[in-house]
């Protein structure tokens, strides 16, 4: 209170009570989204007073990330997307019920790892995540070794099913599908997207677009 050279800023519209608050104190300029009709005579009153709208920056929980970069930050919309809002399945084979619930699940793993991100797994449980790494082959392969690491032994009756976070090209996917993977999701995109579905319509694999990328840096 009684600050001078101060700025009054709200986050929400300023109302007649508010106005004749602010015109009281020893401020410069006030800032707001939006200020009704009695506000404004008010705060005009006072011929020192400068009075900026802007738009509302009110942002719910979770609806932005805010990164520290050289000189300030980014804000960035986050990624609120839980389920692919329109999948397609590409290939000659449909993926089964389980083989679907463990890609969402995939999915969802891999939409919470860094770009590039693998994720395997099996039933409704992750095998492995590889992620952070400067392709796709390279972070399936890091998942790979994961998996082998902590299931030695990966019991034949649950499919295993891989979700990436990016497009896939065909050489990661040839590696995924000789490992064992049975289904996949990726957002497709590619230029060799043709290639990558004749590969598993020759392995009898199943494979999914969702016509979306998580990306997280």
């Amino acid at each position: 209170r009684g600050a001078f050279g101060g700025t009054a800023a709200f986050n929400r519209p300023v109302d007649a009570e508010a106005a004749q608050a602010i015109s009281g104190e020893l401020v410069e300029s006030v800032i707001a989204p939006e200020y009704s009709k009695e506000a404004l005579e008010i705060l005009r009153l006072r011929d020192d007073l400068r009075i900026t709208a802007m738009p509302s920056a009110l942002l719910s929980a979770g609806e932005a990330g805010v990164h520290k970069i050289s000189g300030g930050l980014l804000i960035e919309e986050s990624d609120s997307v839980t389920e692919p809002p329109a999948p397609r399945i590409v290939s000659r084979r449909k993926p089964s019920a389980i083989e679907y619930a463990s890609l969402s699940l995939a999915w969802r793993a891999a939409k919470h790892s860094r770009t590039y991100a693998i994720a395997l797994a099996q039933g409704q449980a992750t095998v492995a995540i590889g992620s952070g790494q400067p392709s796709t082959l390279d972070s399936f392969r890091l998942a790979a070794m994961k998996a082998k690491e902590k299931h030695p032994i990966i019991d034949p009756r649950d499919p295993v099913v891989m979700a990436a976070d990016a497009p896939l090209p065909l050489n990661t996917l040839a590696e995924a599908l000789n490992f064992g993977v049975q289904a996949v999701m990726q957002p497709g995109g590619w230029v060799e997207d043709s290639a990558c579905v004749e590969l598993c319509d020759s392995k009898g694999a199943a494979m999914v677009f969702t016509g979306l990328r998580h990306v997280r840096h």
